[in-house]
This record gives structure tokens, sequence and C-alpha cells, in this order.
């Protein structure tokens, strides 16, 4: 009888063979993902080194725990969908929304050679309401964005498939999340939006990044998700930076429940 792994290695053996034909696979050399395997074809040499947002890599090893549920929303190639997947274990699962095809594959192909069944990559933006909408793709791997007005360099968009948490888990389609990391281009009120049944109910702990290529930009992005996840009876503290010197401004954002769960 077939495993679940063995299944899920078979579906997507041929994907996993085109990426390392040309891009080798690299072992992590530090960090939470430390002795992970990730190939670089779609990615910052940042990730192969371990180095790549070492606080949110901190904040994620201290709230997952084995059995966990997590939601990777802009998973990009998967590095934090493995580190989540080897904190969780298999008692636990990763769910890795990703909507560009190529960078989806990236992601599962990254699951079978880690031999983490449970990341199940879900190709498709998480927004408001369930749907479909125009990605503007970006140059910059892991750049496309929902929102024109926060990409880099948009080069074409393409017409893909949106859909919302609470939608996802009233439906049983997915369970319910203990921890949520959501980094989507200018997104990120609308991922909210559309998760504010789960946040009331469920109380994730939630992981955001903002960017802008202004520090006055970002920081305004910053109190706007501040004040929704406030408003919803979360705490919320800026994490370390993450980036230093850069022409491009990011800010990490950690949420926790100031009240307990609801039955």
């Amino acid at each position: 009888m077939t495993t679940r792994a063995e299944a899920f290695a078979e579906r997507v053996k041929h994907r996993l063979s085109a990426h390392s034909q040309w891009y080798p696979f690299l072992r992590v050399r530090t960090g939470a993902g430390e002795g992970l395997e990730i190939c670089l074809r779609h990615a910052s040499d940042d990730y192969s080194l371990g180095v790549n947002e070492i606080p949110v890599q901190r904040c994620l090893a201290e709230a997952l725990r084995p059995g966990h549920v997590f939601f990777d929303i802009g998973a990009n190639v998967g590095f934090f969908s493995l580190v989540a997947a080897r904190l969780v274990g298999p008692s636990g699962c990763v769910y890795a929304f990703e909507p560009v095809a190529r960078i989806a594959r990236c992601v599962e192909a990254h699951a079978v050679r880690n031999r983490y069944p449970w990341i199940h990559v879900v190709e498709a933006a998480v927004g408001d309401v369930p749907g479909t909408a125009p990605l503007f793709l970006s140059e910059h791997p892991g750049g496309a964005t929902l929102s024109p007005g926060d990409a880099e360099d948009t080069s074409a968009s393409v017409s893909i498939s949106v859909v919302s948490i609470d939608s996802l888990v009233a439906t049983g389609a997915v369970p319910a999340p203990d921890v949520v990391k959501i980094d989507v281009e200018g997104a990120e009120l609308d991922v909210l939006r559309g998760m504010v049944e789960t946040l009331d109910r469920v109380r994730p702990v939630v992981v955001c990044e903002v960017d802008a290529p202004e520090r006055d930009a970002v920081a305004e992005k910053a109190v706007r998700v501040t004040r929704f996840l406030e408003h919803a009876g979360y705490a919320v503290e800026i994490l370390e930076p993450s980036y230093q010197q850069t022409a491009w401004h990011v800010r990490h954002l950690r949420a926790v429940s100031r009240s307990v769960r609801r039955p």
C-alpha cells in the first residue's frame, strides 16, 4: 500500500528533477533552517546562508510546537514553510499559499526534497473574499502583488484564484491555524479582513511583513496593520529589523491575542 509520503513524492517527482537539473539543492548553513535543503533557482542566497529574516525565524521557533497548524501566506519558495514543517512535525501541518505557479512548484519541490509531506501548497492568493483577481508580476523574486502600486517593477499580470482564510476554515478545507505569517506585498489588510472570524475565534499568533520604498510609507503601513489587529484584540510589537541600510524598507510585526480562545 502506498503511503501518503510516497504518493506525494511521486506526484511532484518531475518538478523536483526540473529544479535540480541546473540549480543544485544547498544545505542551509545556520538559523532555524540549518540542515534543510533549498534550491536557489528563484530565491535569494540568504536562504541557503540561513540569515534570511532572523527575527522572523526566532518568532516562529518561539510560537510553533509539534502538532500546530501554520499558514504561510505569500510563501515564496517556501523557506519559512520548511522551517515551520520542521517545528510542527508530522503531527502538525503547513499550508503554503503562493499564487505564482513557478514559485508554488518550488515549494512542492522543497517539500519533497526535505521529506515533509505535511506541507500543503495552495496555488492561490489570499484576500478578503474568494474569487479571481489580476496578479501583477515582478522581476524581483517574491515581488508579485495584487496591489500594483506596491510592486517594485511590475512586468505583466495574470489572472489568479483568490481565497479567504475565513471561507477555507469555515468549510473545513483547511484546519484553523495556530500561527499565521503574512508577506503579501501590500495586500496585508485584505488578508486580515478575510480572516476576521478566524482571528476572533481561534486567536492565532500573526507575523506580518510590511514594506515600501520610503521610510514614512512603511511606517504608515505598519500603523494601519497595527490598528486593525489591535481592534481585533491583539497586542502588536515591531520585531527587530531584518534588513539594515537597504534602499527598500521592511518591518515585521508580531501580534499576540490579548484574550483566550473562544470554545
